[in-house]
């Protein structure tokens, strides 16, 4: 909890209210994990979802559901660069069969 700061998550929940159907991304892990019980508190429903650097807040289902969307959308676009990474490969291994 030495992250912790009542303004600061005030502030947070403040700004989560004004788009409950957005979920709400915060950079900073150790502040997210202190701040999330404060916003449980007020949204029992509410999920935290960790990737990478990011920890994404969802409070309800409408936020969830966007959420979903935002991450299948991420794997569509990984799939479009493995995509045209294994077709850089293969244009390598073409070259390489030609010499």
């Amino acid at each position: 909890m030495k992250w912790f700061n009542r303004d600061h998550a005030v502030w947070t929940v403040n700004e989560i209210k004004k788009r409950k159907g957005v979920p709400y991304m915060m950079a900073n892990e150790e502040l997210a994990v202190d701040i999330f019980p404060y916003i449980v508190e007020q949204y029992p429903e509410a999920v935290m979802v960790k990737l990478g650097i990011e920890q994404w807040i969802a409070v309800n289902k409408r936020s969830r559901k966007s959420l979903h969307k935002r991450l299948e959308a991420r794997i569509d676009g990984h799939l479009k660069c493995i995509s045209e990474i294994e077709s850089a490969i293969g244009s390598i291994r073409c070259a390489e069969g030609t010499h």
